[in-house]
């Protein structure tokens, strides 16, 4: 971030990793790294693996609002506001599905540039037997979920936990 605005300055593929994730050495760098790409995304609430799992885990897509959410949007209202018709609660609702649609596809593209760093950021057979374990247990296991099997497997207790100072 700028001193001068809120805009994430580069949120686009992220390349090079300072650490290559392979060993429980490795593990604090690597997760100080992880930590930095995701807050700049505004992802870390999603994928921090010492928080519960939560059901936006799998970043569900927003759905197109239906004829009766406008329906009732409009029945909720209809005696406060003068003039008010279904039509302009139609396209209330579809603004607002407008903007989580564009919110989504923000954090997707995000998500997309996590998981190609994972890809290069992690020793390939740790990395594939990984994933591999997770799709037996849930084809659509979670980032969050992936980045718990990491830390079970290669993080010395409490380690990522702790802050790093840099």
């Amino acid at each position: 971030m700028s001193l001068f605005n809120d805009k994430p300055e580069d949120t686009g593929p992220i390349v090079a990793p300072r650490k290559l994730l392979l060993w429980p050495s490795d593990w604090q760098d690597w997760y100080w790294e992880l930590r930095e790409h995701c807050r700049a995304r505004k992802l870390w609430d999603d994928i921090n693996p010492n928080l519960p799992e939560q059901e936006t885990d799998s970043f569900p897509e927003p759905q197109r609002p239906t004829a009766d959410e406008a329906r009732a949007l409009f029945n909720k209202y209809r005696h406060d506001i003068k003039n008010w018709t279904i039509t302009e609660a139609s396209k209330i609702l579809d603004m607002d599905y407008d903007h989580d649609r564009a919110d989504w596809i923000r954090k997707e593209d995000h998500v997309i540039a996590i998981r190609g760093w994972f890809s290069v950021s992690i020793e390939r057979n740790l990395y594939m037997a990984t994933c591999i374990e997770l799709e037996r247990k849930n084809p659509n296991y979670t980032i969050r979920q992936l980045v718990k099997a990491l830390k079970a497997q290669l993080a010395p207790a409490q380690s990522s936990v702790q802050e790093k100072a840099f």
